[in-house]
């Protein structure tokens, strides 16, 4: 059998260029020029197409639109647009002739071919708009300014730049009060300062006139403006804080001296103003003292409160305001003495003696209600009410009731005095002894023969740390075995040795000493102390690991230096509550114990902790011992035979052996034959599974052993064997000569039944082991929707209908020679390198369809002939020669 490669060209030419049109044949500067084609233009991997939109005047281009055009079989809408502006076209008083042009062109294989379309439009000056760009007011007193925007009624996007626009300002009396002549600036917008000697408030007519331009007609335009009343502040410059009621006879009167300033939004100040006050019932005016201030004198005329003095102001060209201002007025005031007789001890009373005097006038104050009380973080102790006597006196005893010791202070008060005299408050500090707080605990366990630490920690009442208290702990029989200062912390650490011989419950003595300086009492406090013996872990295999439903068997040897010949109850129990273990031991002895794992126990790592339950023992450093529990994995898995390039399907099934349920998230490792490296693997696999295997290269056509290895965590390593036959489909040829010299040829053909449904007409000889897949386009795609939905056809009555021949151009070749139409093209033998007539050059990648029973998928080269871009297989017989491009196109059967 022989194989001959050829060289064919294959064609995927199509061109057609069917219409271009506008919108309208007549426009305005400001508006826009749609603009759309009808095409068809398809091409091979080797071609090209650009396609252009121009807009030009008789001088110059005012708009250029040009890009390269993908192949695609079907009829294409392609639309531009162009907004006319008036720095393009000015056509005055006449009107300017556009020339909007369209231009296609198409080069394949060392063909081109191309088309073009012109429409003419006409012109004229566009209209304008006027737009406020601010707000058409603002408030007296503030300088504002007013802008307008002035664009193209067509497009607000076409600005009126640069040209000269009036402004005429007219009040309500018919007066102008402004008249500009201004210019539009680069944005399109013309503005004025609007300022308080244009006018007071009010409402303003504003004009707005703009001439006609070579590109715009001319417009006027009215607005009303508005001026509002000021915004303006009144701020209190000067106010007492407080002022005294009148005494009952009425002998002297209180005034109060206000100071206000009156401001516009800007602080300035505003003079001529009405300004007034009321208070109760009465009110008065403000004087002017000097411009924008404004002071009075107003009479305390209510009871001891709050007086409430309001404030109004007026002026013609501002808002009307008002603000309230609060002046209290205080009852008399008064003084207060107390004398302390005693110092304060816990449980005895003290005798405190209060003096009244009114302050002003310097005199006792009699039946004035007073209250004395002893006040302790908050809390009162004891407290006495009454009234003074004649000479403004009184006298009380004050009881400290017991449990109660710290700061404290000795406070006299009266609430809701008279009518006329003030409230008093005068606090004395005293100090009272109190007992300390004292809690204790051990640092650890206490154990025979060895140290053990006392922490203290003292605290007075409120819980506040006692630091520097010096504490001492004694035995049964009054002896000092340790002794502490506390911390800033109020801790300290009391350590003493336990005698070897001393079990069971031991009673000490705690002593706090006394501290003047920090109110402390001298205490004593019982500790009770429970001593244990020592029993430590001399060996044990902390680590181990067995099967689900095994026994793991854990050695331990317990040791104490107290105590021989003794058995324990020991308990092993494990973290998660599954499995636990009671057993007795010896001390002094090694012991094996039996730790039974159930069929269900959960796979990993149970952690067991070790401890004595006999009272009067402890294990020290106790160690945790780990057992590592696994599961079997029951692994099974089928393969079915497959046709070359196929993959190989393998369905598997991972499961608990104990309890048959599926596993997940497992990984699976293919090995074939007696490879000792898996060619494929998977990870986070979930049961059952089928998996797709690409065979390696090396495998060849035959019966081959896939083996299949699983593996999950906890789980011991399964693994299982299955065989499968690669299967390659062949043709044979038979040459029959005759005694004549002539021959014949029959062929035959010899496959596995069971692949028969999957194989497709053909032949193909051992293939390569390697097949390059898949086949990629460089090809970006378009940018710009295309569809007849998204581009409508126009109705403006310039659609020129034309054929190919009468739109199509004779175009030259890159290398110069003259390009046939398409009903005189022929195969070119040769494929020369093809230069394009725009700016722009695409070089498209070539691509050439393959599958795995026709030759190779795809080949791609940064610089191809296109004559080269198909490849034809011929197979030669004896008598016949048949092309492979019918095998390679022909569709599979399912």
């Amino acid at each position: 059998m022989f194989l001959l490669y050829m060289t064919v060209p294959v064609y995927a030419y199509y061109f057609d260029f069917y219409y271009f049109e506008t919108d309208k044949t007549t426009y305005e500067v400001g508006e826009t020029i749609e603009m759309v084609a009808k095409v068809a233009a398809d091409y091979g991997d080797g071609g090209r197409c650009y396609v252009s939109f121009t807009v030009s005047s008789n001088s110059s281009v005012l708009y250029a639109d040009e890009y390269a055009l993908p192949p695609a079989p079907n009829i294409r809408y392609l639309t531009s647009s162009y907004t006319i502006s008036p720095e393009d076209v000015a056509p005055g008083n006449g009107t300017t002739t556009l020339h909007v042009m369209f231009n296609i062109e198409i080069f394949d294989n060392g063909y081109g071919d191309g088309a073009s379309e012109t429409v003419t439009v006409n012109v004229t000056r566009g209209p304008l708009t006027t737009e406020p760009a601010s707000q058409l007011m603002c408030y007296y007193g503030r300088n504002t300014t007013v802008s307008f925007r002035v664009h193209s009624i067509h497009n607000d996007n076409v600005l009126y730049s640069g040209g000269p626009v009036s402004v005429s300002v007219v009040n309500s009396t018919q007066h102008t009060v402004l008249d500009l002549l201004l210019s539009t600036n680069s944005s399109g917008m013309v503005e004025f300062d609007w300022t308080p000697d244009i006018g007071g408030p009010g409402t303003y007519d504003i004009d707005i006139g703009i001439p006609d331009s070579p590109a715009f007609l001319s417009t006027s335009a009215s607005y009303q403006f508005r001026v509002a009343p000021g915004h303006s502040n009144i701020t209190i410059a000067s106010l007492p804080e407080s002022v005294y009621c009148q005494p009952a006879n009425a002998s002297d009167v209180e005034f109060c001296e206000i100071v206000v300033n009156h401001t516009d939004s800007q602080g300035q100040p505003i003079a001529r103003s009405a300004v007034t006050w009321s208070v109760a019932n009465s009110s008065g005016s403000f004087i002017e003292t000097s411009p924008g201030t404004y002071s009075a004198s107003v009479p305390v005329v209510v009871s001891p409160g709050l007086m409430s003095v309001n404030i109004s102001v007026s002026n013609p060209y501002y808002e009307p305001i008002w603000t309230s201002v609060v002046v209290p007025v205080k009852k008399r005031p008064v003084m207060v003495d107390a004398d302390i007789h005693e110092p304060l001890i816990t449980g005895k009373s003290v005798l405190v003696t209060v003096a009244v005097t009114d302050k002003r006038a310097l005199h006792s104050v009699s039946d004035y209600p007073v209250t004395v009380s002893i006040v302790m973080n908050n809390t009162v102790l004891d407290k006495c009410a009454a009234v003074t006597n004649s000479t403004g006196t009184l006298s009380a005893w004050l009881s400290i009731p017991p449990q109660m010791w710290g700061s404290a202070s000795v406070v006299v008060s009266s609430q809701n005095a008279s009518d006329l005299y003030e409230s008093c408050y005068s606090s004395y500090p005293v100090s009272v002894l109190f007992v300390p707080i004292v809690h204790y605990n051990l640092s650890d366990i206490p154990l025979m023969g060895n140290t053990t630490v006392l922490i203290v920690s003292t605290h007075d009442p409120s819980g506040a740390p006692l630091a520097g208290l010096d504490l001492s702990l004694c035995n049964e029989s009054g002896a000092v075995i340790a002794s502490g200062t506390t911390n800033s912390s109020g801790i300290t650490l009391l350590d003493w040795i336990i005698a070897p011989s001393a079990t069971g419950n031991l009673t000490y003595s705690l002593t706090c000493a006394a501290n003047q300086s920090l109110y402390v009492c001298q205490a004593t406090t019982k500790v009770v102390v429970p001593v244990y013996c020592p029993v430590f872990i001399s060996s044990t295999n902390s680590s181990l690991s067995a099967l689900r439903g095994t026994t793991a068997h854990v050695n331990i040897t317990l040791v104490s230096p107290y105590a021989d010949n003794m058995t324990l109850v020991v308990a092993l129990v494990d973290s998660r509550s599954e499995l636990s273990v009671l057993t007795l031991l010896g001390l002094n002895r090694s012991a094996s114990i039996p730790i039974p794992l159930s069929a269900n126990a959960s796979l990993g790592t149970h952690t067991f902790s070790i401890s004595v339950l006999n009272n009067s023992y402890r294990i020290v450093d106790a160690p945790q011992i780990r057992v590592i529990v696994f599961g079997i994995m029951s692994l099974n898995a089928n393969v079915s035979d497959v046709l070359y390039p196929s993959d190989l399907t393998c369905r598997v099934a991972l499961s608990d052996a104990s309890s048959s349920a599926p596993l997940h998230n497992a990984s699976l490792y293919f090995f074939l034959d007696d490879d000792v490296l898996p060619f494929a693997k998977t990870n986070s696999t979930n049961s059952p599974s089928t998996v797709f295997l690409r065979l390696p290269p090396h495998c060849t056509p035959g019966i081959h052993t896939l083996h299949v290895a699983g593996e999950s965590k906890w789980f011991l390593t399964a693994s299982i064997s299955r065989t499968f036959v690669l299967w390659v489909k062949t043709s044979m040829v038979f040459l029959n000569t005759s005694s004549s010299g002539t021959s014949s040829a029959s062929s035959a053909t010899t496959q596995h039944s069971s692949m028969a449904s999957n194989s497709s007409s053909g032949s193909i000889n051992l293939p390569p082991p390697i097949l390059l897949r898949g086949i990629t386009s460089l090809l970006p795609e378009t940018a710009r929707s295309t569809s007849l939905e998204s581009c409508p056809r126009l109705s403006s009555g310039t659609r020129i209908h034309s054929t190919v021949s009468a739109k199509r151009r004779t175009l030259l070749s890159g290398n110069g020679q003259t390009v046939r139409s398409r009903s005189e093209r022929t195969d070119a033998p040769s494929c020369p390198s093809t230069i394009s007539s725009t700016v722009r050059e695409t070089a498209p990648m070539d691509t050439i369809p393959q599958d795995a029973l026709g030759g190779p998928l795809s080949i791609t080269s940064s610089r191809m002939c296109a004559c080269a871009s198909t490849l034809r297989l011929i197979r030669r017989t004896s008598r016949s020669c048949t092309s492979a491009s019918a095998v390679f196109l022909k569709p599979r059967s399912s």
